[in-house]
């Protein structure tokens, strides 16, 4: 009986400290944008701690200037340009999926995104 609680506890501590991965390709979708509802890939690759993201859509890839995963909030932010304005990205993942937000000129979009 103490072995398989001892077994239990140790399973919970893995379970808990599992990491989640973002690196990967993900179908998003932007809805609402002045263009309508915008579809392409997010492009999240990692080198050690180094995070790096590409969007491609409406035939172009822009690089973001700056990309994070958070551990601790597993919050995945983000900042790049387009058509000269900044935009902010913020997401949380979760399974194979990528929820949020891209901010910008003072309005919000809302992200979704599927890893393939």
């Amino acid at each position: 009986m103490k072995s398989l609680f001892l077994l239990l506890i140790t399973a919970c501590l893995i379970a808990g400290c599992a990491t989640v991965k973002v690196a990967g390709n993900y179908d998003f979708t932007i809805s609402g944008t002045p263009y309508g509802k915008m579809t392409g890939v997010l492009t999240i690759t990692q080198e050690s701690n180094v995070y790096k993201a590409r969007l491609s859509a409406m035939d172009s890839e822009i690089d973001f200037k700056s990309f994070d995963f958070d551990k601790k909030s597993s919050k995945v932010s983000g900042v790049f340009y387009f058509e000269g304005n900044e935009v902010n990205f913020l997401a949380t993942p979760q399974d194979n999926q990528l929820n949020g937000v891209m901010s910008a000129a003072g309005s919000n979009f809302p992200f979704s995104g599927v890893k393939k």
